[in-house]
């Protein structure tokens, strides 16, 4: 099966991934949190952080101070909550 829309989604997935790969290389940590109600407590805490969209959440990069020196951190919302273990 091939076609435009196939290429052009598997380019976008693409570009999506390079860019989230050249940020979390540059990051001293990246967070992923899973749950609705968490990611609105860490948009609280952190109101001038620039969320960006991607296709599989929201996402934003901040920096915050580890053993006194500023720090790139990446935060990512997957938007699954609990899971049945």
């Amino acid at each position: 099966m091939g076609g435009i829309i196939p290429d052009v989604v598997a380019q976008s997935v693409d570009a999506v991934a390079t860019a989230a790969y050249a940020v979390a290389t540059a990051a001293y940590a990246v967070v992923l949190i899973s749950a609705n109600a968490e990611w609105r407590c860490v948009r609280a805490l952190l109101p001038d952080a620039d969320v960006q969209t991607s296709p599989y959440g929201e996402w934003f990069s901040v920096e915050l101070p580890v053993r006194g020196e500023s720090c790139s951190c990446v935060f990512l919302h997957g938007g699954w909550g609990k899971i049945a273990a």
